[in-house]
């Protein structure tokens, strides 16, 4: 911004510096004066427009403090699982920053408890929404909804989807939102016509809701936000108008209260609500979220609001009450937590609900881990070819990526054995490589090193003097014998390329600089 500022006033002092000379000359030829004026108004326009184009855009809201809060989040969740994991919530929040819950203390347990509450075995009393949630959950947890101790939990769930995508003992947007859920994480050929009835079941102000007491439909931010984010995953275009009303919304519902974004629809907010909305927002517009297009006026991002509600030990804290209802005070809260944590893995590594679409098709297509049974860990000088073999199929290979990159065809051969080229192996610097060969049912890996052969450098002939035979009178003269050294400057490419502003600006100054020169002399010599 600065940057602009200054080129802007540098832009008009040589406006004036210009202009003054040129409007004495108007005065002897005013036809010339006003040709002069229209230069001189297009060089200012020329400058100007390069000034806006040439100055970089950044990203106006600094994560730092979002990525350390969600390393905070990684650690708490690290150190629970290995004392327990206590709830669904804690299955779905700990995937969500990358700690998988498979691996955890009691998740098992936790999870069969889980399922137990469904009550599959009356359609009349099934809690959809839990339904929903355990076929997620055990995607998360590496396991085959389709097959729970002898269940089906994704048929059981089919089932009860009627034609027009209204649910079976449904209690309202905020069940359906956790079944929608469900079936998009295992690719259900139900998930269309149940988006359908998702996106009309918004309020005339586009607002998401739950029944409480029952036939009341309440507007609430949080069912908003989830809804904005299950309908962005299922079909983002589709859906686009009911999620743009969703977050016409939240606008509507976003304060600023001491100059912080709050999402609420009272006079305060909490880490639930504030986590719940910028899930949604972070899966259907991110870059916006984090350029502050969804700023509360003169208010910080709504971030900022989220990380006043973390602990120091990285969950979240609310205002805890008894069965009464009767205020404890503020200390840590399990769903604060659940979903302060969700919006942070969010905003770090997607949706939690993509997580678990591509752990169940880990689960269908389980991944082979093959060998490299010659080769492996070599030592290979860059002139020549590597051969290596591997127990993966020939058939079955795909494709062969050094350091993360896929390699052409003509880099490499596949027979009985597999041979990267010599003049593949060239281009590549020395040290230490990566190798992945891909299959369909798996991939083989390893590493390998290059270095250049060492040729024998040029021998340094040191100054030889011969001497002849003293002759009287004659001077004794000198063979000499050296071998000139080249010496080689080396120019390091820094990849440094911040002056090419100054050039570039340099150039058109310079070049509209020679054209008034010779409009001044015209006019002058008129």
């Amino acid at each position: 911004m600065l940057m602009r500022l200054g080129l802007m006033l540098i832009v008009k002092m040589r406006w004036q510096q210009f202009i003054m000379p040129i409007r004495s000359l108007a005065l002897k030829n005013k036809k010339r004066g006003k040709m002069m004026k229209k230069y001189l108004g297009s060089l200012f326009v020329l400058l100007f427009t390069c000034a806006l184009t040439l100055t970089p855009v950044n990203a106006a809201y600094d994560t730092t403090k979002l990525d350390q809060a969600y390393n905070k989040a990684v650690s708490y969740y690290q150190q629970k699982s290995k004392k327990g994991l206590e709830s669904y919530d804690d299955i779905l929040a700990s995937e969500s920053v990358g700690v998988e819950a498979d691996q955890a203390l009691k998740a098992e347990e936790t999870l069969n408890e889980y399922i137990a509450t469904v009550r599959l075995d009356d359609q009349s009393k099934t809690d959809i929404g839990a339904l929903g949630k355990n076929i997620v959950l055990t995607c998360l947890m590496g396991k085959d909804p389709k097959n729970i101790n002898g269940v089906n939990l994704v048929e059981e769930l089919e089932k009860r989807v009627r034609d027009d995508g209204s649910i079976v003992n449904s209690t309202g947007a905020n069940n359906d939102i956790w079944a929608l859920n469900g079936l998009y994480v295992v690719n259900s050929t139900k998930q269309n016509v149940v988006g359908k009835r998702l996106a009309k079941e918004a309020l005339n102000n586009g607002a998401y809701w739950y029944e409480y007491p029952a036939g009341v439909k309440c507007a609430d931010a949080d069912t908003t936000g989830w809804a904005i984010e299950t309908l962005s995953l299922v079909n983002k275009t589709a859906y686009k108008t009911t999620i743009d009303k969703a977050v016409a919304f939240l606008r509507t519902a976003t304060k600023n209260i001491n100059n912080q974004s709050v999402f609420t629809q009272y006079d305060d907010g909490n880490a639930n609500t504030q986590g719940a909305v910028l899930e949604g927002l972070a899966v259907a517009d991110r870059n916006g979220l984090l350029n502050d297009q969804y700023n509360a006026l003169n208010a910080a991002n709504p971030y900022d609001y989220l990380l006043t509600w973390q602990l120091d030990d990285g969950s979240f804290k609310a205002e805890n009450y008894d069965v009464n209802y009767q205020p404890l005070g503020i200390g840590y809260n399990n769903y604060a937590t659940r979903d302060g944590v969700l919006a942070l893995g969010t905003y770090k590594n997607g949706s939690v609900f993509d997580k678990a679409k591509r752990d169940y098709d880990k689960t269908l297509h389980p991944v082979k881990n093959y060998q490299i049974t010659s080769g492996q860990d070599a030592k290979i000088q860059n002139d020549q070819d590597h051969i290596l073999t591997t127990n993966l199929p020939s058939t079955n290979i795909q494709s062969i990526l050094v350091d993360g990159k896929k390699l052409a065809a003509s880099d490499y051969n596949v027979n009985t054995s597999i041979t990267l080229s010599a003049h593949f192996l060239k281009n590549l610097p020395d040290g230490k490589h990566t190798l992945m060969i891909e299959g369909t049912d798996g991939n083989a890996s390893t590493t390998f090193t290059l270095f250049t052969k060492q040729t024998k450098p040029a021998q340094v002939t040191e100054e030889k003097t011969e001497k002849k035979a003293e002759i009287p009178g004659t001077e004794v003269k000198k063979n000499t014998e050296a071998v000139s050294k080249k010496k080689t400057n080396k120019v390091v490419d820094t990849d440094d390329d911040t002056d090419i502003i100054i050039w570039i600006m340099g150039l058109v100054v310079g070049l509209s600089g020679l054209i008034l020169l010779r409009r001044y002399r015209y006019v002058e010599k008129a």
